[in-house]
């Protein structure tokens, strides 16, 4: 199993990767000294004005090399987003040796384009898939379906919400569709880094991550000594005595608890930053609590929970299908691949699924008030998707049959 430590990437999250030489140097040699795989050290990016583990010049990698003498490997990540990526890598070609670069699960093609051009350039590449929380197993199927001639595939829990019992059909899913290494990148959001990331090895993930003193995004990481002693590793006393504040200097301290509300209702950890920048953290954790779990994509999605007092009030959609002698297996999985992901995309808020005594079935969707109810539903209907799928829907059962609808207010 390979251990990667990602301190300095991760971690840089919580001081805009301001790590001065010194600081960046012994977390270097900390992680040197453990039974580490991998050391990934920061960004690799040209753009002006960013500090020294948010662009990796030359000039810092060799300092790296120069602390770590030993077989530890340095990881760098790489936005698809960067600009001359051809340079930027043929600079540093020698000094580092895997580029990891982050995957939006319904656009693949310029992680896939960047990927392509970094193994070109002889790097071992790993592709990792983010947020993989708000994705049906299909979607993620599709996604790494189109993996071609990387290293690893990493599912990474960017919202830190991913609970234990999804772990297995997550990895099942990549497992179907890519023959090579898997790895798993944690957040502690939900206080459930530790045991996911226990499943995912026992389910056959080659790869894990972790970072001193958890150091990471929004709820934290994995802890670097949790991943050692995963693997059955030694682990330093001074990894396990190691404090987030031994390795950064004073910064303004988001209230943890805002991250686990984040985790709760599944989106993305950095909006809390900018909830932040319009309501203190007081009135959020009065607010957050109320807003259901989803597969948010935008912040506007949010916005009728986030009011004090609201000026609509959310409306539920209850509709129950007739059994039609279907088979409820089959049908739940095309409803939660093919039907719920389009409403969600769309809005929509998912409340449940449930097979009545009778056989029928009951599901509840909840939308910010009736207005926007119907105009997802417009939506919904014309979206390529429920245009495509539409015989599978109805072979599937369920839905496109008899059904009975309720509307009614919370």
């Amino acid at each position: 199993m390979n251990i990667l430590d990602c301190t300095l990437r991760d971690g840089g999250y919580l001081n805009n990767w301001f790590f001065s030489a010194d600081t960046s140097d012994k977390i270097v040699s900390l992680v040197a000294s453990s039974e580490a795989n991998w050391i990934e050290v920061g960004y690799l990016d040209d753009a002006d004005d960013l500090f020294e583990t948010a662009s990796l010049p030359v000039t810092t990698l060799r300092r790296f090399h120069e602390i770590i003498q030993k077989e530890v490997r340095i990881a760098a990540m790489m936005r698809p987003t960067c600009e001359n990526p051809e340079f930027v890598l043929d600079s540093r070609f020698g000094w580092v040796d895997m580029i990891r670069i982050p995957a939006s699960i319904l656009d693949m093609k310029p992680a896939l384009s960047l990927a392509e051009l970094a193994v070109k350039r002889g790097y071992q590449v790993s592709l990792n898939l983010t947020n993989i929380s708000a994705f049906s197993l299909i979607e993620i199927g599709n996604a790494v379906a189109q993996i071609r001639g990387v290293d690893v595939v990493y599912l990474a829990d960017s919202r830190g919400a991913v609970e234990p019992w999804e772990i297995p059909g997550l990895i099942e899913t990549v497992q179907k569709n890519w023959n090579g290494p898997i790895g798993f990148h944690a957040h502690d959001n939900q206080k459930c880094a530790i045991e996911n990331t226990k499943i995912a090895a026992d389910c056959g993930c080659d790869w894990i991550d972790g970072s001193i003193a958890g150091m990471g995004l929004g709820g934290r990481n994995l802890r670097l000594e949790d991943a050692l002693a995963i693997s059955g590793r030694e682990v330093l006393d001074c990894l396990r005595a190691a404090k987030e504040s031994d390795w950064l200097d004073s910064i303004e301290a988001v209230p943890k608890e805002l991250y686990r509300l984040a985790s709760k209702s599944n989106f993305p950890q950095d909006w809390v930053d900018t909830l932040l920048s319009t309501r203190t953290s007081d009135e959020l954790m009065k607010l957050l609590p109320h807003i259901p779990r989803s597969c948010w994509m935008n912040l506007d999605q949010l916005k009728p929970w986030l009011e004090e007092k609201p000026s609509t009030a959310p409306c539920i959609r209850l509709r129950k299908y007739s059994s039609l002698g279907c088979d409820h297996k089959q049908a739940a999985f095309i409803f939660h691949n093919l039907v719920k992901p389009v409403h969600e995309k769309h809005g929509a808020v998912f409340l449940g699924r449930e097979v009545l005594p009778d056989e029928s079935t009951v599901v509840r969707w909840i939308y910010s008030s009736e207005q926007m109810m119907r105009k997802i539903q417009d939506d919904v209907r014309m979206d390529p998707e429920t245009i495509r799928n539409k015989g599978k829907r109805e072979r599937g059962g369920l839905h496109g049959g008899p059904f009975v609808e309720i509307h009614y207010h919370q």
